[in-house]
């Protein structure tokens, strides 16, 4: 049995300094956005800027950037796959445990 699974995709191009970078959002990633009150626009500057970059395996990366939320410091963690000119964003959270990550 042939199974087609349809992923609808949400596609941002954000001018970087290296160029243009082609940022996806699966309805995956922007549920759980949504379900963690993180917008999009926080994912997209935490990608553009990131304060490190951390390689999990193959094209799988960390991007991390410290935050402000309700006057206290948080660390935004956006996984994303990159290959190429591309980032695919496939998940976000936001953590107390800045030592942990930076």
């Amino acid at each position: 049995m042939l199974a087609i699974v349809l992923v609808r995709v949400i596609i941002i191009m954000v001018k970087g300094n290296n160029g243009e970078a082609l940022i996806v959002f699966t309805d995956h990633a922007r549920q759980q956005l949504k379900e963690r009150n993180i917008s999009e626009s926080r994912v997209i500057m935490c990608l553009r800027k990131p304060e490190k970059i951390v390689r999990e395996q193959g094209i799988r990366f960390r991007a991390l950037k410290t935050i402000r939320t309700n006057s206290r410091h948080r660390l935004l963690v956006v996984a994303y796959d990159e290959g190429g000119q591309m980032k695919k964003v496939v998940t976000a959270f936001i953590t107390s445990k800045i030592k942990k990550y930076l």
